[in-house]
Parts: structure tokens; sequence; C-alpha cells
């Protein structure tokens, strides 16, 4: 996979995704966030990976935030919220009681 903003690696079963945006803090942009997410999409339709570490380049930092400028036309950065008529979580959910939470955890970690 060839990406402008950030680079993947693999070894064995590891996946590396660094954001290579060292010069400017690997700040989050529009372009980043679409990477990263079509790179994570990639990796989850293929079987070999079976762990993503994320990484920034450079020494000074890991990253320091995000890039305003055209993240609130998106809904790919966590400061931008999404509009109702997008948002899949604008219906009422039903409450669960305690032991259909414990339900629903355990089934969870029993299948992965």
């Amino acid at each position: 996979m060839k990406f402008d903003t950030i680079i993947y690696e693999e070894d064995g079963p590891i996946g590396t995704i660094t954001l290579n945006r060292p010069d400017d803090g690997n700040m989050f942009t529009v372009d980043t966030c679409r990477e990263v997410r079509e790179c994570i999409d990639a990796i989850r339709r293929e079987t070999r990976t079976r762990v993503i570490v994320l990484t920034g380049a450079g020494d000074k930092f890991f990253c320091i935030g995000g890039r305003k400028d055209n993240m609130e036309k998106t809904t790919l950065y966590a400061g931008v919220l999404p509009s109702r008529s997008t948002s899949c979580r604008s219906r009422s959910l039903p409450a669960l009681t305690d032991s259909q939470s414990a339900e629903v955890t355990c089934s969870k970690l029993s299948a992965t």
C-alpha cells in the first residue's frame, strides 16, 4: 500500500502505521485521516496482520494533534461531530440490564 502522509509496513503478523509528517508535528489532516482509515480497512480485509502499531515519524513527538482546516466538512476527526442526518447513533436504543451487559461482554470476549 502506498500513501502520501503515512507509511504502512508489515513484519510478520505485525503491521506498523507511521504518521509521516514530522515537519508538521505528525498532525492529522483530512488526507491523513482518510489514509489511516483506508489502510485499516485494507488490513481488515486480509488475514496476515494480527496487531497494528501506530507510531509517528521523527524523534520529537508522536503526534501533536490535528489541523482543523476542512475538517468541519467531514466526520473523520473526533473533534467534528456528525450531523443527525449522517449519524447512525441518532436513534435511541433500549437500556441493558446488568445481566444483559455481562452477556454481551462475555460473548465478545469468547468470540476473539
